[in-house]
């Protein structure tokens, strides 16, 4: 694991540009990383740097690995010195405000707010 001073590449870092040359496997990987960890952090590659990740609260440096388990343990050790702080929680808890059991979704959709 390197710590680079430069911040993540200015284009095609996330997305499928961010996985161009990349085998199924490795896209793969690089996918699970970013659905764990792309609240927080940055994810991608490039063939100058190859697996990489920023911090989305820019401190620190940019970490660097040459496998995404490499990149993936990584962040876990940047993130277990100081977290990154992420977004609020959606109004409904963590659950993404699905209905309380014993409640009609039905009618939660479709009724007015005027009485």
């Amino acid at each position: 694991m390197d710590d680079v001073e430069a911040g993540p590449p200015a284009e095609g870092g996330e997305g499928d540009e961010g996985a161009a040359g990349l085998g199924p496997c490795e896209r793969d990987a690089l996918e699970a990383i970013r659905f764990g960890w792309g609240d927080a952090y940055m994810i991608g590659h490039d063939d100058e740097r190859g697996y990489w990740a920023a911090r989305r609260d820019r401190i620190g440096g940019l970490l660097t690995a040459p496998t995404p388990d490499e990149l993936r343990q990584a962040i876990a050790e940047d993130y277990a010195l100081k977290p990154v702080p992420r977004g609020p929680v959606p109004r409904g808890g963590r659950d993404g405000g699905k209905p309380v059991l014993g409640t009609d979704p039905g009618a939660l959709m479709t009724r007015s707010a005027e009485p």
